[in-house]
């Protein structure tokens, strides 16, 4: 679970993403890319976890630096969803 400072600063990302004006047209994005680089995101994300319990001597920063990378990822998500909806389509591998 998420500390309660970042878990209130992502709840306000969140909410703060949910009033933006969505009746602007925003430049054409692919969603599913997006959505599929946020998957490679929570990737990297696991092989620094897995690299943290290996190295004893690094395990700290890296397992700091991965929950970087997995909220970055986590955040790609949202603004996808919130800005740009589901994806149309079957979302590519």
């Amino acid at each position: 679970m998420l500390p309660r400072r970042k878990a209130r600063a992502l709840s306000f990302l969140i909410l703060m993403l949910s009033r933006l004006s969505v009746s602007r047209k925003p430049y054409p994005v692919p969603t599913n890319a997006i959505l599929r680089e946020a998957r490679q995101l929570h990737s990297v994300s696991d092989r620094l976890d897995s690299l943290a319990e290996q190295h004893p001597l690094v395990s700290a920063a890296l397992t700091t630096i991965s929950g970087n990378v997995r909220q970055t990822a986590t955040l790609l998500e949202v603004l996808v969803l919130t800005r740009m909806g589901p994806p149309a389509g079957p979302a590519d591998a």
